[in-house]
């Protein structure tokens, strides 16, 4: 039996604001910061769609938030077919959720792909602001709504910028909208003095520091301390969660934390052999 999905009222406002829009713009951007809910935002969109007969498709760039999508529509009870790398046949539904990075390489090697792409009647863009994206817009036919779903609408460096493919913005709820209605929780925020970064170079590219440069930077043992000694100060004995410029910055800083008696562990994306077993 599907379980019960409700849209809050802010939520109902963004639907009806994008109904709106698309009456006079093909492809539209809903922004919607975090926790106000894009997978139930995308799940009510794309059943509204499909009820009204059309085919729908959400595309996204990470597999959590594609069986995230899944799950959401199937509280609607509606059919939807997940496609990932290895789902490789096209199975008749009502909504199909996607993988990105799997529809472009299929499109660009299959007619098969590009034609069932095109038979889209509304194509729902989570995390749009993405570049994974780009390249199955192309592939979109003109007649197809378009909604991008993001929560950081902003490009840099040589992305192609987002009104290329987009000509309007929702915008209902901010963050603080969402604390003030009790649906995040508002944060207390301390500054420390922080090393100068003057010297750190900047990828043009990105626009962010470079990661190795930034890493030196704040790989200092008075650094390390100071650290600890305001965890002590602001939440000792608390749960914390601290984000580090590099593996090597995270490991010692994890190492640090365990010989000033406070248990830590460390989580990065390489094996390292001589730390692993003691602080992973």
């Amino acid at each position: 039996m599907a379980q019960s999905l409700t849209l809050r009222n802010y939520q109902n406002s963004i639907i009806q604001a994008t109904r709106e829009s698309l009456r006079k713009n093909k492809h539209i951007i809903v922004y919607a910061p975090q926790g106000a809910g894009k997978s139930v935002l995308a799940a009510f969109m794309a059943t509204n769609a499909a009820r009204k007969g059309g085919q729908v498709l959400i595309l996204t760039h990470r597999e959590e938030i594609l069986r995230q999508n899944v799950d959401k529509i199937n509280q609607l009870g509606i059919r939807v077919e997940m496609i990932n790398s290895s789902i490789g046949k096209i199975v008749e539904a009502q909504i199909y959720c996607a993988m990105a990075q799997t529809i472009a390489s299929r499109c660009k090697r299959d007619e098969k792909w590009r034609e069932w792409i095109s038979s889209m009647d509304t194509i729902i863009v989570d995390e749009c602001h993405r570049s994974e994206h780009d390249v199955l817009y192309k592939y979109f036919r003109p007649e197809a709504w378009v909604i991008g779903l993001s929560a950081s609408i902003l490009r840099s460096g040589t992305m192609t910028q987002l009104g290329m493919f987009y000509s309007d913005i929702i915008n209902i709820v901010n963050t603080s909208d969402l604390v003030n209605l009790k649906f995040l929780t508002p944060s207390r925020n301390f500054a420390f003095q922080a090393p100068l970064l003057d010297d750190v170079p900047v990828n043009r590219g990105t626009g962010d520091y470079v990661q190795q440069n930034l890493q030196r930077v704040f790989r200092k043992p008075e650094r390390y301390a100071g650290i600890i000694t305001n965890y002590n100060k602001i939440c000792p004995g608390k749960k914390a969660l601290v984000f580090t410029t590099g593996a090597i910055h995270c490991i010692e800083l994890c190492i640090a934390f365990n010989e000033a008696g406070i248990s830590a562990k460390y989580l990065i994306s390489k094996p390292n052999p001589s730390t692993d077993e003691a602080y992973s």
